[in-house]
């Protein structure tokens, strides 16, 4: 794992603590298939991370961390699971304010 994407590793992980108190993680070698813009099959490892909470208003700032997260490491997308609703995270635009 290179040291960038252990500081994003760190990075999420921080945040989960902070705001929820507890996790949980595991490591998938192959999660998924889907073909990319060049319409090549591809395959990624992945870490699935787990929380509880009560309420729905946590969800939302959870999205937004994702968003930063997918920036930063230049994903697509991030998939993202609340109960039994999913979606795609795509990455959150700089604001030049």
């Amino acid at each position: 794992m290179s040291e960038d994407a252990q500081t994003i590793e760190y990075y999420v992980e921080a945040y989960l603590m902070e705001n929820f108190g507890a996790f949980t993680k595991t490591m998938i070698p192959e999660f998924g298939f889907w073909l990319s813009g060049g319409k090549k099959k591809c395959l990624d490892e992945c870490r699935r991370y787990e929380v509880s909470f009560l309420g729905k208003e946590r969800i939302r700032p959870l999205m937004r961390m994702l968003a930063r997260v997918a920036r930063i490491v230049n994903e697509d997308c991030v998939y993202f699971k609340a109960g039994q609703h999913a979606c795609l995270i795509y990455p959150k635009a700089v604001s030049h304010e």
